[in-house]
């Protein structure tokens, strides 16, 4: 069975695109992750994710199995953050979280978003 791994499929796919669409090296895209003080991603997994690009062409990895701990969050509210973060990326943490109670009333702590918030926002290099 594939699978993403804990990083989810989005986040692979945007250090993919911050590496092959604006040219960063993996250090780059690290540091960039990283910016906010908390170890996100490591720079062995940002690694990583390019090697299975390059070879496979996706990022999916190879896993069989279930999770053990079922996801604190569910598949339609993940796909309206997903939405939420692609159609503005300047959205503060405060303000996803204010917008997924109002839409789902589902009460997210900043802590569960920070890895996703900081691989997806826009940088002005």
């Amino acid at each position: 069975m594939n699978a993403y791994g804990k990083h989810g499929k989005w986040v692979r796919w945007r250090v993919v695109s911050l590496h092959y669409d604006h040219g960063w090296g993996a250090q780059d895209i690290f540091m960039h992750v990283n910016s906010g003080g908390d170890k996100d991603l490591s720079l062995r997994t940002v690694y990583n994710i390019l090697e299975i690009f390059y070879g496979t062409g996706d990022v999916k990895t190879e896993h069989s199995g279930q999770r053990v701990v079922a996801g604190s969050i569910d598949g339609p509210v993940w796909s309206y953050i997903e939405d939420l973060v692609f159609e503005d990326p300047t959205l503060f943490l405060d303000e996803l979280i204010d917008l997924v109670w109002s839409a789902h009333g589902v009460k997210i702590p900043k802590s569960t978003l920070r890895t996703f918030s900081c691989v997806t926002s826009q940088c002005a290099r």
